[in-house]
């Protein structure tokens, strides 16, 4: 989609607003979190590009590999070790998909 809103403007305009929400809705949660406002947004910009350039470069390893990273992921990201039971939780949602099979990055 990015690809082709570099020629149709209507696109990324509907890109560039998906954008803003999601920065700024991390950069809200960050800031509940104890960020100020600067750190926030660059944080927030970092673990967004980061993740763009992720998905771009079509990065393959399995969802096993990939949910053992979160915990260290979210340290990094925001400076608050994330608790068991918020992990948990999380991968929760993948149920039996975490067995090592290598998927593709979309289907996270």
């Amino acid at each position: 989609m990015r690809g082709w809103g570099l020629k149709d403007p209507a696109i990324l305009a509907r890109i560039t607003e998906a954008d803003t929400r999601r920065l700024r809705a991390l950069s809200g949660m960050l800031e509940r979190w104890g960020d100020d406002t600067q750190e926030a947004d660059v944080r927030v910009r970092t673990i967004y590009l980061l993740l763009i350039g992720y998905i771009s470069m079509q990065a393959d390893e399995t969802l096993e590999t990939r949910l053992n990273r979160i915990p260290h992921y979210v340290e990094f990201y925001t400076s608050h070790r994330p608790e068991p039971r918020e992990i948990a939780r999380f991968r929760g949602r993948f149920g039996e998909q975490a067995g090592g099979q290598p998927q593709h990055q979309s289907t996270y």
